[in-house]
């Protein structure tokens, strides 16, 4: 007696091993993709809140400095005095804000701050014009604002 034997529809080691190999090329092109737009995301929103928070910044100095009675210079800081409280900011790496003693940090690179009055540098003393670059390394952004003081205030103040 005969045995016949059954041949089933089959891949060969090779074209499985074929098959395989271009899957783990197409999981590894595709993961890059997906890392690669995580991390683009993820840079995008600090972006975002940074440029947030720099917005904030500015509008919050630019307010304090126009509100303001007088801007009064000492060293790498400024003091915007009202005549029932004072704001000071500090200007190194970053910028601190004091209010009522009450700390914030905007975490902006700042540097090259110049404070005048009069068109004449001042490191202490009142201030008429304040400046200063914030950003990064790749992105430098020049920064200012012109202290317009009142009436009364101006006779108070020395020539």
């Amino acid at each position: 007696m005969k045995i016949k034997s059954i041949k089933f529809p089959a891949f060969t080691i090779f074209e499985l091993l074929i098959a395989l190999s271009v899957s783990g090329i197409l999981i590894v092109i595709i993961y890059q993709f997906l890392r690669i737009a995580i991390i683009e995301t993820e840079k995008m929103n600090t972006d975002k809140i940074q440029s947030g928070e720099l917005i904030q910044c500015l509008h919050v100095l630019e307010n304090d400095i126009e509100s303001s009675e007088m801007v009064i210079v000492n060293d790498n800081s400024i003091e915007c005095k009202y005549s029932d409280r004072s704001v000071w900011y500090g200007f190194s790496n970053y910028i601190l804000r004091e209010q009522n003693h009450r700390m914030d940090t905007f975490w902006i690179q700042s540097s090259n701050l110049k404070i005048r009055y009069k068109e004449n540098e001042v490191y202490s003393g009142i201030a008429d014009e304040i400046s200063f670059t914030f950003g990064n390394t790749d992105q430098q952004i020049k920064w200012s604002k012109l202290k317009i003081y009142s009436y009364h205030v101006k006779e108070i103040i020395p020539e």
